[in-house]
């Protein structure tokens, strides 16, 4: 499994990111219990544009309690290219619950939360 992860990562870092896609997958399909691997899987399926594969791989691994800080990011940047931006910034949000230092990342939620909802999205709440 390892080494499927390590090709996958060389791959990834020369963006071949359809042979990272490729390893990433084999990875899974021999640890389905690692969440690295999901996460690896989701960001080379993103650099794809691939979106819909990423967030349908990432979603139980974002929907976790302890989902780590990479799945979070990987599955809101599944979410906004699908258009789905609220959604996407409700992720970022629980990100910056992990890491409230990252001024890129509340940005770029506060940059989504100010966008109208997708057709297919519901509307983020609004305090009154």
């Amino acid at each position: 499994v390892a080494a499927w992860e390590q090709l996958g990562l060389l791959r990834a870092n020369s963006r071949d990111f359809q042979r990272a896609v490729e390893c990433f997958t084999r990875a899974v399909e021999l640890d389905t219990n690692e969440v690295r691997h999901v996460v690896n899987l989701g960001m080379a399926l993103n650099q794809l544009s691939r979106h819909e594969e990423a967030w349908e791989c990432l979603q139980p691994v974002a929907a976790a309690a302890s989902a780590p800080k990479a799945a979070l990011l990987a599955s809101a940047r599944a979410l906004m290219g699908l258009g789905r931006n609220n959604d996407a910034a409700s992720l970022l949000e629980k990100f910056l619950e992990k890491e409230p230092n990252a001024e890129g990342i509340r940005a770029e939620m506060e940059r989504l939360r100010a966008l109208p909802p997708a057709s297919s999205e519901t509307p983020a709440k609004t305090e009154r």
